[in-house]
């Protein structure tokens, strides 16, 4: 694990991150995916992905959301879910919106672009064993 050789390389995947790898590490979930899809890749990567996007104000209500979780499956189910929240802000930000917002009742979230605000929800599929990104844009 590349946190456990390096951790201060990749110091916003050390404070976002860091505690629920190892939890994950040490007992497994019973159908893990967060540790093998997304520690194990491309830290480079997600720290600069982390970079863009812990600023925001919807970034530290995710994770205020995935809260302490005990039990390992549901907190590997729920860092797969906030992880596909995040992608959605890096991308939400790539593309020029502003006062991107968490929602909990009509979408995952809002953004405004041009004065009009734009209702997202961010959905992780299945798709050969891999988990993909599924954007379904609403307004």
């Amino acid at each position: 694990m590349f946190l456990d050789k390096n951790p201060n390389s990749f110091p916003l995947i050390e404070r976002y991150f860091g505690e629920s790898i190892r939890r994950l590490q040490v007992t497994p979930p019973r159908r893990g995916r967060f540790v093998y899809l997304y520690s194990q890749g491309d830290p480079d990567r997600l720290e600069a992905r982390l970079k863009r996007t812990h600023m925001t104000l919807s970034f530290q209500t995710i994770f205020d959301e995935v809260g302490i979780i005990t039990d390992t499956s549901e907190l590997d189910r729920r860092l797969v879910d906030a992880w596909a929240e995040i992608r959605v802000i890096d991308h939400l930000l790539k593309e020029g919106f502003t006062d991107i917002r968490k929602e909990s009742s009509i979408a995952d979230m809002t953004a405004k672009m041009h004065d009009l605000c734009y209702y997202y929800s961010a959905t992780l599929a299945k798709a050969a064993s891999l988990a993909s990104l599924v954007l379904r844009w609403d307004m």
